[in-house]
């Protein structure tokens, strides 16, 4: 039972302390000072000319060859 009632105790005094603890309050700004405002992002600039890509780009799949131009087959004359 002692302890328990010394648990009571410390419970209580926490209870006290978070009571008596000032709460956190932002500090009321003067309405007549205006706010400070945020920083400029700098726009990125427009390239005077277009850049050339490093190297080509690719199609994603490879491209068909183009067929190969053979000769046509001309048969041997097969004795009759």
């Amino acid at each position: 039972m002692k302890n328990r009632r010394k648990m009571i105790k410390v419970i209580e005094r926490k209870l006290a302390d978070i009571k008596t603890k000032p709460v956190f309050k932002p500090i009321p700004r003067d309405p007549r000072i205006a706010p400070p405002s945020p920083r400029p992002v700098p726009k990125p600039r427009p390239p005077e000319f277009p850049i050339p890509h490093p190297r080509p780009i690719s199609p994603p799949y490879p491209r068909p060859l183009p067929p190969i131009p053979r000769d046509p087959i001309i048969s041997p004359p097969y004795p009759r």
